[in-house]
């Protein structure tokens, strides 16, 4: 500034022209300005940007580039994976399965590359009920047998001993705190810095709370999604973030979900890298069973807890077991199709993946044939937290 000052005073002392000065003044201004300004390291010209794209395809193909596979090769192949920065969001519908494809993918990721960490921050399960989970996803035990926590018997207990020690082993680690917005950005600041967390996953963003609740819930949820955006930006993580859809995608006849169908759709929309639906077509076709022997000899009683069906009719007894086999005729090993919706892929394709889903263990998988996931027993350990730490 003082070097400006002294060069328009010797112009104002030559023979320079007025409007000449002042033009050379303004230069100087703008000069200076643009060389102090806080965006000036944050413009690239095309040189710059040829030079970070070359310098990322060399990173990838030295194996340096952190992109994070799903595990599930249909999906792998269509997004190419997932990115460092990226906020990717999961959709489905109640009982759909999200909270279960969300765990799958917090353990097959670390599984497949241990210095990919996962977090997995549940704001409506309890701890117990995420490691009964897990330990049915590494040991292939069907939930409902590992429930009944005072009648497990010998040959559960030692499942459940056998899981414990593989998921200590992962860089997998679980939070099922505050529901607090800014609790949650210091939970995954915390795992990125002090367990090297490549990967988070949170279920489910409607659940996050802010100190302003008196907005309503889309000023609510663009402000968490923001954050979750930048949180991920900052700290060069994977965050997926699990979302209803609305009800309405079930008075469709399609109820595949459309991007529309996200709930308070706007902002989970525009944040997101990636948005993938999760559907299961089998859930619907067992309802219009039921729907249409309903409708053509009468109603139906549904035991949930027996999962027996009362029939009063010799001709819908008839009907409902033949549909039903016909669904059954579908499933491969227990299994039947799930369907990968990629909505939005900003960065590549968007298309449908076919996996498959196991109801007993709550396993998605590309294998029907595999219920668990292919995790060594580790050697005898003592027993580690595996919880992150969090100050309240």
């Amino acid at each position: 500034m003082q070097e400006m000052g002294a060069n328009v005073q010797k112009e104002c002392n030559s023979i320079a022209r007025p409007k000449d000065i002042h033009a050379h003044a303004l230069q100087s201004l703008e000069n200076i300005s643009h060389a102090y300004s806080p965006c000036a390291d944050l413009i690239y010209d095309g040189a710059m940007d040829d030079g970070a794209l070359l310098g990322d395809i060399i990173l990838y193909e030295e194996g340096k580039l952190n992109i994070i596979k799903s595990g599930y090769t249909p999906l792998d192949e269509l997004t190419g994976g997932f990115k460092p920065g990226d906020q990717i969001i999961i959709g489905a519908s109640t009982s759909m399965g999200k909270t279960a494809l969300a765990l799958n993918l917090a353990l097959q990721i670390p599984i497949a590359n241990p210095k990919n960490g996962t977090l997995f921050c549940s704001l409506e399960m309890t701890r117990t009920a995420i490691g009964l989970r897990v330990v049915s996803l590494l040991e292939g035990v069907p939930v409902k047998d590992l429930k009944n926590l005072g009648n497990l018997g010998p040959k559960r207990k030692e499942a459940i001993k056998q899981g414990m020690a593989k998921r200590r082993a992962l860089p997998f680690y679980t939070y099922a705190g505050s529901r607090d917005l800014n609790t949650i950005i210091t939970a995954i600041t915390t795992a990125t810095k002090q367990k090297g967390v490549k990967l988070v996953i949170v279920d489910y963003i409607q659940l996050i709370e802010t100190q302003d609740d008196d907005y309503n819930l889309h000023s609510k949820l663009s402000k968490v999604s923001a954050a979750l955006k930048a949180c991920a930006v900052q700290n060069d993580i994977i965050i997926i973030a699990l979302s209803q859809v609305k009800r309405a995608v079930n008075d469709r006849e399609d109820r595949r979900p459309l991007l529309s169908d996200l709930k308070e759709s706007g902002s989970i929309e525009q944040d997101a890298d990636m948005v993938i639906f999760l559907h299961r077509e089998f859930k619907y076709a067992r309802e219009r069973v039921f729907a249409e022997a309903a409708k053509r000899f009468g109603s139906i009683k549904v035991d949930k807890k027996t999962n027996t069906i009362s029939l009063n009719k010799e001709e819908r007894d008839t009907f409902t077991q033949e549909a039903l086999d016909k669904l059954e005729e579908s499933h491969i090993s227990g299994c039947h199709e799930a369907e990968l919706i990629v909505a939005k892929n900003r960065d590549g394709e968007v298309g449908s993946a076919k996996i498959w889903f196991c109801p007993p263990f709550m396993r998605f998988t590309d294998d029907p044939s595999q219920h668990t996931l292919n995790c060594p027993t580790p050697p005898e350990q003592p027993a580690s937290p595996i919880f992150v730490p969090i100050a309240h």
